[in-house]
């Protein structure tokens, strides 16, 4: 009996991470992963076109690509980090002044010297709308947050360089 080694990824190596920086090309490394993040989803889906003609009027239907679309959501503990992260409040500005934000699904770095997603990892990059966001505060419970963003424009996948 043969034995595969399987590289399984942990889903708590991987987070959502903001741009922080203001190059227009930006390095891995200038991205902040959303504080105390808990889950996160990326759905990527794909419209298909149904193929009308002669040549195929069977009892099925033919269809071909057509356009793809990307759309995700989160969730985490709400807390007051220090100002430098990017945290839940953070996200409710991006939402109440309807600005685009670049956001990255990727593996965590766990160089605690480095910010940002692991070198040599693969990663989804884009830029999105938050298209909605709930902050959660039961009494005598911790308050969380949850979200969603939709695709702005320029998605790509990727892997990073190491």
């Amino acid at each position: 009996m043969s034995t595969v080694t399987k590289n399984v990824i942990d889903g708590s190596d991987i987070l959502l991470f903001a741009y922080t920086g203001s190059g227009v090309a930006p390095e891995v490394t200038e991205y902040t992963p959303i504080g105390f993040g808990t889950s996160h989803t990326l759905t990527m889906t794909m419209d298909t076109r149904e193929v009308a003609s002669a040549k195929n009027s069977g009892k099925y239907k033919v269809r071909r690509p057509g356009k793809l679309d990307v759309n995700g959501s989160f969730d985490g503990l709400a807390v007051y980090p220090a100002s430098s992260s990017f945290n839940y409040a953070s996200l409710l500005s991006v939402v109440d002044n309807r600005t685009k934000i670049r956001f990255v699904f990727g593996e965590k770095d766990t160089d605690e010297d480095t910010a940002g997603v692991k070198s040599g990892s693969f990663y989804a990059s884009g830029s999105f709308y938050i298209t909605n966001i709930d902050v959660s505060s039961p009494n005598e419970d911790d308050q969380t947050y949850a979200g969603s963003f939709e695709l702005a424009d320029d998605f790509g996948l990727f892997n990073t360089i190491g």
